[in-house]
């Protein structure tokens, strides 16, 4: 290519950059992304203070992305709209490497398609590209040393340093691909020698190789200096290589939430039929913004009650990349035997190029992540597209090229329907001292709540984000009280729980964010961290209580459980075995001889020693505990529904009833309904104080009842009473 051509090639890519950012401006400060978003800039504040990475902040990515933001923030000051700004030139800019990189497979024409299917295309892996992330940085990185070193021409000793310095860089951004993409950096340096040595051109050196491979190097060196030097050599090497490929390895099969295990690839069989597992993670594996837009469509349709299509469609659009991949390595294959072939370097060196980054692919094995290793693909599906223009005869071309018109149409006509949707629906702010982030109406009700609760404390009030909700505690502007940033299903350290109950011991003033919400593809903290959710619950109570119903973000500010001034007589949780289990329907009593069923106790969030009773329908569950009074004696507990079951889609009702029962006369001292679903009010538990000393020295009956109401009931943890307690001065 001449040198007028490439100028002229630099200019459209500057053009489609700039088209780009103008399409996604109105997008920039919409949503708030997800959980890595706020550790990578929570983490870049603390940075920025002296905080020193993986020894005083944990995560399992590289440091690319957290002192990248930790840099910008001391430039430009830690703003929430920074770090958006600075993501969107990234995906301007990584349009026009796009375009770039396609020319070197087709026209110009074929190549801008490319770059307009990206810009729409980032509306359906969103937030990836709009957010801060380490994956988007990481492939950006990688992609623009594969520009760079130019492998479908001869080496030059500069590209390839260059080229090599990004692809360092990458590696310390994100792992996998980094290093994967280095892998086919280095690969198609290889075979763009190769191929141009079948068609003709002298051998060339292979010194350019070392060069790309010591450049690569330099930045992983470098970054091993510091950490040594900061005393945190092993805390890096342990949360981003080891638990990464030994602990915990991202490159072996997810077993889903179930195992306490990341989504896994979806699995192929059913076919045919509908699949209850898969559609139990549609959020996996649907766009993350179509999903949230229009989830409630989906499920009332008649394509997702009475077929199987959407199933179908997600099984074999997960592994339709993987056959391109495998046609193009065919055709190259082919190609390969045909000596002279000019376009032959471009053409293997973009193959392997994207075959390594294809291999990236680890847990969570989703669309969010599948949609980003996906993108050095497109330069291919162009060149094969072409190929079987120019193959075809007249009439089936057409047809193939009316064809792709309509679907272009189709596609970019739902692009822009999709992102009008989320200009008009993500309107409601959230206001923090560190930026205004913009979000649905119920959500962002939610989070402004907390972020002002939060910005009400002292400056220097630590704050706990319990699982990973740290969006708050970034735009409130108030300090970490751990160095886990999140709590995630797994860790490198096995001792993380007690760790993060020692900081908030450390700090007993610290303020504890705690979300109640819950996403079905990650297990819950009881699952994977069971020490610190009954640590947690031991410790602290539910406070202020923020969400505005079941289908947005569920909260609460968790309170330092006071001290009881009260002697403890006796817990009625450790008399359950002596207790008497029966079901009330209509005057008749059905005695239970397995009561497992119906009652035990269990630790709930931030609820600790809860007997549950489960609720029936048509009359009531008793649990009929045997209890001398002792002289001054109180009765305590509070009574509710379980915080799991908050995010529930219907309603449940439950009526709870605390009774005494002396001399067969029944005492009522509780009697309260709650429907979490109708009234977010009813999250509430309603204490109970009664005063016993009527009953002073008698063998009484404690009862704790429970009823569904207008429902079919459960024989599970629907409902219960926190820690029944006799107590006295």
């Amino acid at each position: 290519m001449d040198l007028p051509a490439r100028a002229t090639d630099r200019a459209i890519a500057g053009g489609l950059a700039l088209l780009a950012a103008v399409l996604h401006a109105p997008l920039v400060f919409r949503t708030v992304g997800g959980c890595d978003e706020w550790h990578i800039l929570t983490a870049g504040v603390r940075l920025a203070a002296g905080e020193v990475m993986y020894r005083d902040v944990t995560h399992i990515a590289g440091p690319g992305s957290f002192y990248l933001a930790a840099a910008l923030f001391r430039l430009f000051g830690a703003r929430f709209e920074v770090a958006r700004l600075t993501m969107l030139a990234v995906f301007a800019t990584m349009t026009a490497v796009l375009y770039l990189l396609t020319r070197r497979l087709t026209g110009r024409a074929a190549a801008a398609l490319v770059a307009l299917w990206f810009i729409a295309f980032q509306l359906w892996c969103m937030p990836h590209w709009q957010m801060m992330h380490y994956a988007s940085l990481g492939l950006f990185l990688v992609t623009c040393a594969f520009l760079v070193l130019g492998a479908e021409r001869p080496p030059r000793a500069g590209r390839a340093v260059v080229a090599g310095l990004l692809a360092g860089a990458a590696m310390l951004t994100k792992q996998d691909s980094g290093a994967l993409g280095t892998s086919g950096c280095l690969l198609a340096l290889a075979l763009g020698s190769a191929a141009r040595r079948r068609a003709g051109a002298p051998r060339e050196s292979h010194a350019v190789l070392l060069f790309f491979a010591a450049a690569a190097a330099a930045p992983l060196v470098v970054a091993v200096a510091y950490f040594w030097s900061q005393r945190a050599l092993w805390p890096f090497v342990l949360q981003t290589a080891y638990d990464t490929l030994v602990q915990h390895p991202l490159f072996v099969g997810g077993g889903g939430p179930e195992r306490v295990d990341y989504v896994p690839f979806p699995r192929l069989f059913p076919l045919l039929h509908q699949d209850a597992l898969l559609r139990g993670r549609l959020l996996s594996y649907l766009p993350g913004m179509f999903w949230d837009l229009h989830w409630r469509e989906v499920v009332a349709s008649r394509l997702y009650h009475d077929t199987n299509l959407l199933e179908l469609a997600i099984k074999l659009g997960f592994r339709l990349p993987y056959v391109l991949l495998l046609v193009e390595a065919i055709a190259t294959a082919r190609a390969w035997r045909r000596a002279g072939d000019g376009a032959l370097a471009a053409r293997a060196a973009q193959l392997a190029f994207a075959a390594c980054i294809m291999a990236a692919l680890s847990k969570p094995r989703d669309w969010i992540h599948l949609s980003i290793v996906i993108v050095p693909l497109a330069p291919i599906v162009a060149r094969q597209l072409g190929a079987l223009d120019a193959a075809l005869p007249r009439i089936p071309r057409d047809v193939v090229r009316s064809a792709l018109v309509a679907v272009g149409a189709l596609y970019l006509g739902l692009s822009a329907d999709l992102g009008w949707r989320a200009v008009v629906t993500y309107t409601a702010p959230i206001h923090g001292t560190r930026g205004t982030a913009y979000a649905r109406a119920g959500d962002a009700e939610t989070l402004q709540d907390l972020v002002a609760a939060l910005e009400a404390t002292p400056a220097n009030r630590p704050v706990m984000a319990v699982p990973c909700v740290s969006a708050a505690t970034f735009l409130a502007a108030r300090p970490c009280a751990s160095r886990f940033p999140w709590l995630w299903p797994r860790d490198a350290y096995r001792d993380r729980d007690q760790q993060v109950l020692a900081s908030l011991d450390a700090h007993p003033d610290a303020t504890v964010v705690y979300t109640l919400s819950h996403i079905p593809t990650i297990p819950r903290l009881q699952g994977h961290g069971p020490a610190l959710f009954e640590g947690l619950a031991t410790r602290y109570r539910m406070g202020p209580i923020f969400g505005p119903d079941s289908v947005h973000l569920i909260a609460t500010l968790a309170e330092r459980r006071p001290a009881s001034p009260e002697r403890d007589a006796l817990r009625l949780t450790d008399r359950l075995a002596a207790a008497t289990v029966e079901r009330i329907h209509g005057g008749t009593v059905e005695r239970i001889d397995t009561p497992d069923a119906l009652a035990g106790v269990a630790t709930w969030a931030l609820t600790p020693r809860v007997l549950w009773v489960a609720p029936s329908a048509g009359g009531e569950t008793h649990v009929a505990l045997p209890v001398r009074v002792p002289p001054g004696a109180r009765l305590r507990l509070r009574a509710g529904v379980n915080p799991d079951l908050w995010q529930t889609l219907g309603p449940f009702p439950v009526r709870l009833r605390v009774a005494v029962v002396a001399d067969g006369q029944t005492t009522e001292l509780l009697a309260v309904q709650r429907d979490v679903f109708a009234h977010p009010g009813d999250r509430a538990w309603v204490p109970l104080d009664a005063d016993l000393s009527a009953f002073a020295g008698r063998e009484v009956t404690i009862v704790l009842a429970a009823a569904a109401d207008g429902w079919p009931g459960s024989t599970g943890e629907v409902a219960g009473f926190e820690d029944p307690r006799v107590v006295r001065p």
